[in-house]
C-alpha cells in the first residue's frame, strides 16, 4: 500500500494476516453442499444458521414441511428437485 492502515477487529492487516483469517469466514454465493442435501437438511441448516437450537430447528423444519406440504419431497435432494 502506498500510504494509510487497515485493521480487522483491532489487528492490523499488514502484520496480523493470519490471526484475521482465524477470524473470518467464508460464504460463497453458491453452496456446493446444497444440491446434495435433502430438504429437511437444507430446512435444518438454515434454521441453525438463524440461531435456533437443534431440537427447536428440527421441529421448525417439520412445520414448514407440513405447513407447505413438502412431505412428498422431504427426503428428497434439492439439487434433483
Amino acid at each position: 500500500p502506498t500510504r494509510g492502515s487497515a485493521y480487522v477487529n483491532g489487528i492490523s492487516v499488514q502484520e496480523g494476516v493470519r490471526a484475521i483469517r482465524k477470524q473470518l469466514g467464508y460464504c460463497p454465493q453458491f453452496n456446493p453442499l446444497l444440491p446434495a442435501m435433502t430438504v429437511r437438511e437444507t430446512l435444518w441448516l438454515y434454521a441453525r444458521f438463524r440461531g435456533l437450537p437443534p431440537e427447536q430447528a428440527e421441529r421448525r423444519c417439520q412445520t414448514l414441511i407440513d405447513k407447505l406440504r413438502l412431505g412428498i419431497h422431504e427426503q428428497k435432494r434439492t439439487g434433483a428437485l
